[in-house]
């Protein structure tokens, strides 16, 4: 959906073995940060889980494994029984 999405990188190889690596959930979360962003700048509102998972290409069930973990970074705002109430805070639009 985005052809401007930003590329993320495990790690790239060096003589000294694998350098910068991160682990998967740090690679989707960027992925479902900037997702959200972009969504809610599209639509003037919260996306729904299913339009962050159809953009990101995460399940919604991942999702909300994902997203009780980021609340407890500070990165978004959420109410897991409503419907579109996933808010990124602060924090992490400024880590876009």
């Amino acid at each position: 959906m985005f052809n401007n999405a930003p590329f993320v990188s495990i790690g790239h190889l060096s003589k000294e073995g694998i350098v910068g690596r991160r682990s998967l959930y740090e690679i989707r979360k960027d992925s479902v940060i900037y997702a959200i962003k972009q969504l809610t700048d599209q639509r003037g509102a919260p996306p729904s889980l299913r339009d962050v998972a159809e953009v990101t290409d995460i399940s919604v069930s991942t999702l909300h494994h994902y997203l009780p973990q980021m609340a407890d970074e500070g990165l978004v705002t959420w109410q897991p029984r409503s419907h579109r109430t996933v808010r990124l805070t602060t924090r992490a639009l400024e880590s876009l």
